[in-house]
């Protein structure tokens, strides 16, 4: 390839290339005369050239390595002039992507952030609700414990009337009518049909009477008619309650 490079310059640039060890490449050597006549033809340098030649051809050899120095300068300082550039713009596209980056970060930071924030406002509404349930629960309790003492007091306190009456068979009124229609006068009746009169509803007269009346404490009606009175049919006290009684 280098004989090939050479003879192309000899052959075009009427001029041949001596290679140098020193400057490491070839070195152009241009004779004071070119004849057109040999543009085909290799030069051809005299074996004992003449003093003016030599100067000539040393200063020639001089300035050429003083050009191909500069130039070898030259293109130094344009590498090292472009890999600083180079090196400034990977720098800079370097900064722009982990700008790019970090901007990106940030925003998926902050969209995650509110998502917490969200979540976080959700489950605090939720506890509060259901310890507002919760305490709604406890108050519905207590309400409804008190309520089922205070039927368990007013049962125990109507158990034990019914006893009282049923143990003294005694009627609290005074006139023959009404301890015929007391539940406290039990006494035993020779005639069926009064027996059967006595225990008979006071409302329809059909069927026997099975609820007492409160505060009053008349036997006087059954379980149909007791839904439909207000007051007792015997006393006409207001009916402030009632229970069934079970009798042998």
């Amino acid at each position: 390839m280098a004989v090939q490079a050479q003879q192309y310059l000899d052959e075009n640039l009427c001029f041949p290339l001596a290679y140098s060890q020193e400057m490491g490449g070839f070195i152009d050597i241009q004779p004071s005369t070119v004849i057109p006549q040999q543009r085909n033809q290799r030069f051809i340098i005299n074996s004992q050239p003449s003093s003016s030649d030599d100067l000539a051809s040393t200063a020639f050899s001089h300035f050429l390595v003083s050009q191909i120095e500069k130039q070898r300068n030259d293109m130094d300082e344009f590498i090292v002039l472009q890999n600083e550039r180079l090196r400034v713009t990977i720098q800079e596209k370097r900064k722009q992507q982990i700008a790019l980056l970090i901007k990106t970060l940030e925003a998926k930071t902050l969209f995650l952030l509110r998502q917490k924030e969200e979540d976080i406002a959700k489950e605090s509404r939720k506890k509060a609700e259901l310890e507002f349930c919760l305490k709604r629960m406890e108050m519905e309790i207590q309400t409804w414990q008190r309520i089922a003492t205070e039927k368990e007091a007013m049962v125990l306190s109507l158990n034990t009337k019914i006893e009282q009456v049923m143990r003294e068979k005694v009627c609290s009124s005074s006139t023959p009518a009404q301890d015929a229609e007391s539940c406290c006068d039990l006494s035993p009746s020779t005639n069926p049909s009064e027996e059967r009169e006595k225990i008979a509803c006071k409302a329809c007269n059909s069927r026997v009477s099975c609820v007492l009346i409160l505060p009053c404490r008349h036997l006087c009606c059954c379980e149909a008619c007791e839904a439909l009175l207000d007051s007792c049919p015997v006393c006409k006290s207001v009916k402030m309650a009632s229970m069934e009684v079970y009798m042998s």
